[in-house]
């Protein structure tokens, strides 16, 4: 009941005192958030004037939400920012057909450059899987080789091309999901 009665008589104080930094509903809810953890930590809290600590707390309690929200307001100003660059690069791109053929011919060369520095059989086998969509054993079959060494081919391919094209593979998934 004294715990009734305590609540009663400084919750308006105290929404008041937090209204000075923070919106009323979020002053509400700090001030109830104080209070109930002050039930869940009386025992343990130790000191001889109560109201100031309290007060203190309440302060504290209303700094540390206002850091947070700076924290997600420079956070939702980056997404913002971000989805506008996207956004002006995929208008850039929708309105300029040119541009687009242009990058994408660029990437299509850069990834030709670096399939032509694999061995013949080796370019030959990465081209029939991945630019024909050919299965491993149809590869065989039209090579005259077994699906193992199709399988070894292109596995060495792949580790060649991540390495060679490391910097190319942003600009690719990049503008993968532009297109």
């Amino acid at each position: 009941m004294a715990f009734r009665q305590f609540f009663h008589l400084l919750y308006p104080k105290f929404t008041a005192y937090a209204c000075r930094y923070v919106d009323p509903q979020e002053a509400r809810d700090l001030v109830q958030d104080l209070f109930t953890s002050y039930w869940e930590k009386k025992e343990q809290i130790e000191t001889d004037n109560i109201l100031p600590y309290l007060y203190k707390w309440l302060h504290n309690s209303c700094l540390n939400y206002l850091k947070h929200r700076k924290v997600i307001e420079a956070y939702e100003v980056r997404i913002r920012l971000a989805e506008q660059r996207i956004s002006s690069m995929e208008e850039l791109l929708e309105d300029n057909d040119v541009f687009r053929q242009m990058i994408s011919k660029d990437i299509r060369d850069m990834i030709e450059l670096s399939i032509s520095k694999l061995s013949a059989r080796c370019a030959e086998i990465f081209r029939l899987r991945y630019f024909e969509d050919m299965p491993h054993k149809d590869i065989a079959e039209r090579m005259n080789i077994s699906v193992r060494t199709v399988e070894w081919h292109i596995s060495n391919a792949v580790s060649f091309l991540r390495v060679e094209l490391q910097d190319l593979l942003v600009l690719i998934f990049v503008f993968n999901n532009i297109f």
